[in-house]
């Protein structure tokens, strides 16, 4: 039998090749749109990705064992007179708070305590100075010397101490101005002094001054072997303090000779440079002129200033010095010609050669075992001197 189609199924053949049809142009379309997307995607210019948000600056690290301190941005400027006792830093003191916009004091901390009890310290008496004049000063700083820092223990050990002493300025965000003696010899000659009798760092008072200038005039310092190592020592500390410092703390360090405030040819750009490490840029002439007017706040030279005047027999003892501490002394001999007094006697004896260089360090050591001694003597007295060799003596 031959089978017929229907005319029911011969119309439904027509009907779904139709939908077949049409679906195959509807995906054949959306083929087409697709590729036309991507081409048109791929055509577009790519956009640079949005930049990341900038990351909080981390706050300064503080020094072992303390926790990071909080320091206003808006707060004075903060600073150290980083010196040796002996080393001008009053006479420093003086010319820096002749500028009203500074306020610096003496020495107010000790090396007492760990670094927590000596932090707190610090940070008590940068408050106390803040709130001395009003309005407020924009820098406020006290003095330090080496062997204030709450680590010094001896010069051998003291580079060390520096580098923590870096680590901690960093951290409080406290500026550095270093205060160096280049003639530590005169230093020595003072210590000298202070041993014999009753003797103060600086004064004001005229007939203090010329008895304490009689006086060292009448006891000329001895060149003896533990004089040498005690100048050794400083030479020692002010090298190692600077070397330190300049390349641990940059931009927050500045180096200051103490020769050059007293020169002048050189103070004026001397002050000026240091107050304008400490923020202080726009220092007119009158305030530098007013700084150095019969010295700094008044203060009278106690002894003759060079070294050919302090020393007994300088034109032989001379050689026994280091090539920095004589290109110093005869610096001294130079100012005080300009400043038109005699250099004292010996001061024109024709130069010696230049003696072998010393062993810094060696002799640092030396000085300090000799000071060692001295403070644990046979008399059992407990000395006034401090590590490191030279006196300290609250100034009244």
């Amino acid at each position: 039998m031959v089978r017929q189609d229907s005319p029911r199924r011969g119309r439904l053949r027509p009907m779904m090749a139709g939908r077949l049809i049409g679906a195959g142009l509807g995906v054949a379309a959306l083929v087409g749109a697709l590729s036309l997307g991507l081409r048109r995607r791929r055509s577009r210019p790519s956009r640079s990705p949005r930049p990341a948000p900038p990351s909080p600056t981390p706050a300064p690290s503080a020094a072992p064992g303390t926790a990071a301190p909080t320091v206003r941005d808006d707060g004075p400027t903060r600073f150290l007179i980083f010196a040796h006792q002996r080393g001008g830093s009053h006479f420093t003191m003086g010319l820096l708070n002749s500028e009203a916009r500074c306020k610096v004091v003496g020495e107010e901390v000790q090396n007492k305590g760990n670094v927590t009890v000596w932090s707190e310290r610090v940070e008590s008496v940068f408050a106390r100075v803040a709130e001395m004049t009003r309005p407020a000063p924009r820098v406020v700083g006290f003095v330090l010397h080496h062997n204030q820092v709450w680590c010094y223990r001896d010069a051998a050990r003291f580079e060390q101490c520096v580098v923590e002493l870096a680590k901690w300025t960093i951290a409080r965000r406290v500026r550095v101005v270093h205060l160096v003696r280049e003639a530590a010899l005169m230093m020595a000659a003072s210590d000298y002094l202070a041993r014999l009798g009753p003797h103060l760092s600086v004064t004001a008072n005229a007939t203090y001054a010329a008895e304490q200038h009689a006086f060292a005039t009448a006891h000329p310092f001895p060149l003896t072997d533990e004089a040498l190592g005690t100048i050794a020592a400083l030479e020692f500390e002010f090298d190692v303090a600077h070397r330190t410092l300049q390349r641990r703390v940059p931009g927050r360090y500045h180096r200051v000779r103490y020769e050059s405030l007293i020169d002048p040819t050189e103070r004026d750009a001397a002050l000026r440079d240091t107050l304008s490490f400490l923020g202080l840029d726009d220092v007119d002439d009158a305030t530098l002129a007013a700084a150095f007017a019969g010295g700094a706040n008044g203060l009278l030279e106690l002894h003759p200033p060079t070294c050919a005047s302090r020393v007994a027999n300088w034109t032989t003892s001379q050689a026994l010095l280091s090539n920095g501490t004589r290109a110093a002394c005869d610096a001294l001999d130079r100012v005080v010609a300009r400043a038109g007094a005699a250099p004292g006697d010996g001061a024109e004896a024709m130069p010696t050669p230049d003696p072998p260089r010393r062993d810094l360090a060696a002799l640092a050591d030396a000085a300090g075992s000799s000071s060692d001694r001295r403070r644990h003597g046979a008399r059992g007295k407990k000395s006034n001197h401090n590590r490191g060799g030279i006196q300290q003596r609250k100034v009244l």
